[in-house]
C-alpha cells in the first residue's frame, strides 16, 4: 500500500497490484507449501485500498486500512501490512 500512495481514488483495480498472490499459511509453520499461495482474484478481491494510516497503540506503528479490502461479494474488511524486525 506504501508503494501506490495517496490517490484522490482510494481503491485500485490496478493490474500491477490485482496480478499479485498472497499466502496464507494454513498451518502457521511459517514455509510456503502447496496451496497456500494464491492469486490475488482467487481470494474473491475486487479492489484494494490506497488509504491508510500509522497505528498508534501498535509498539511499531504499523500501517493499515479499516477499509483496505473490497471483496468481489461487497464486504470491506481491514488491511494491515507486515513489519519484519531482525530479532
Amino acid at each position: 500500500m506504501l508503494r501506490i500512495g495517496r490517490l484522490p481514488d482510494p481503491w485500485t483495480l490496478d493490474p500491477w497490484t490485482l496480478d499479485r498472490a498472497l499466502w496464507h499459511d494454513r498451518n502457521g509453520n511459517g514455509v510456503s507449501e502447496r496451496g497456500e499461495v494464491r492469486p490475488v482474484a482467487a481470494w474473491g478481491i475486487a479492489a484494494l485500498s490506497t488509504s491508510w494510516r500509522f497505528d498508534a497503540m501498535h509498539p511499531h506503528e504499523i500501517p493499515w486500512s479499516r477499509a483496505g479490502v473490497r471483496f468481489t461479494d461487497g464486504t470491506v474488511r481491514p488491511t494491515w501490512d507486515v513489519v519484519l524486525e531482525r530479532m
